[in-house]
């Protein structure tokens, strides 16, 4: 119902279309780019102008290595590169993804350009200290190529469908910002995109992670949305719905304070995994706690499907039901979760009683 008003609101669609090719052209292009780090919060991102040094190489570095997928992993995943035509947005432009296993040459030289645009990207020295790891290890021990959506579904055929944005659709020149900035214009009718986009509570959620892994929810829902099992396209914050601020520098306490605020429940902590009351389900938080004066941390959601197994979405990623070390969920508690060291709570959901934004 809100999408369709949507398509009436005086938006632009612009008629350049993704192709395999990145021209070398004069200014007025740039790169945009998103290093993909985080689970909870919003990506870093910067550009990189046409201007720059290193700009033509890396657009002859992007048309010459095959693009790849972003891994579903806790921590540095990879970047995504768009070459934006003058003038347009960023969903008008060509996508390009360089993930933690590819080119870590490509990887190095696109995170060393966040150094010129600290203000733009808050990419801070520990950031970039966590990313350069990251690439250097995953030189190391290269990973397998292939994620979790390719096992489950390898012949349906979707390819990019699932994974690259259209221009045809005016939705898709709209940001997480965006959309939330019309939820806000919404007021109390905000609750109307929570309950018509998620259907009514009817028992544990299900592993069903074609329902996540389209482009436009993918993209636009972290790993807040999925445990809670709503869909509202805002890369959900915790606290935003139920006017809970949260500080500048938060600890994982100050996260399941929000999250209380938007109608999750706290279950106290046992030593084995508890049951949720009856209609609720059952969902984790954890957290990649912070060094003194750096924005490096962040907050992660998994939960407890009917199957008895955990799954998760880190960030923009696909959903998954293994752990960093590809190992299937049994408890959160003593899962891989690479930087997220901190098990903060246990804490019930349910569809009808929680509000998202």
């Amino acid at each position: 119902m809100w999408r369709n008003a949507l398509l009436v609101v005086n938006l632009c669609v612009f008629g350049f279309v993704a192709g395999k090719s990145f021209p070398e052209v004069n200014g007025g292009w740039h790169i945009h780019v998103t290093l993909h780090v985080f689970s909870g919060r919003a990506d870093p991102t910067w550009t990189i102008p046409y201007s720059h040094v290193d700009y033509k190489e890396i657009i002859q570095l992007m048309d010459t290595k095959p693009d790849s997928r972003l891994f579903s992993r806790l921590g540095y995943k990879g970047f995504t590169l768009v070459h934006v035509p003058p003038g347009h947005f960023v969903t008008s432009g060509s996508h390009y993804n360089a993930t933690v296993t590819s080119y870590p040459e490509l990887e190095m030289k696109i995170l060393m350009t966040s150094l010129e645009k600290k203000e733009e990207s808050g990419v801070d020295e520990y950031i970039i200290d966590h990313t350069k790891q990251a690439i250097l290890e995953s030189r190391r021990h290269r990973r397998s190529s292939n994620n979790l959506y390719d096992s489950l579904y390898p012949d349906y055929g979707y390819g990019d469908l699932l994974f690259r944005p259209s221009t045809a659709d005016p939705l898709n020149l709209l940001t997480d910002n965006d959309m939330y900035k019309l939820i806000k214009l919404l007021g109390d009718d905000k609750r109307l995109l929570n309950k018509s986009t998620t259907p009514p509570p009817s028992g544990p959620t299900q592993f069903d992670p074609l329902k996540w892994n389209k482009y436009f929810v993918k993209d636009h829902n972290n790993c807040y949305n999925y445990a809670n099992n709503k869909i509202t396209d805002t890369f959900a914050q915790p606290g935003r719905a139920g006017s809970c601020e949260i500080g500048t520098h938060p600890t994982g306490n100050d996260f399941k304070r929000a999250a209380l605020c938007d109608g999750l429940k706290e279950i106290l902590t046992p030593r084995d995994v508890p049951v949720p009351d009856s209609g609720w389900n059952l969902v984790a938080l954890v957290f990649w706690p912070p060094k003194p004066g750096s924005m490096l941390f962040d907050f992660h959601w998994y939960r407890l499907d009917g199957n008895s197994r955990w799954s998760h979405k880190p960030g923009r990623t696909v959903a998954t039901n293994v752990d960093d070390s590809k190992k299937a969920i049994r408890d959160p508690r003593t899962a891989d979760r690479g930087p997220y060291t901190e098990f903060v709570a246990f804490l019930e959901t349910r569809q009808d009683k929680v509000l998202l934004i």
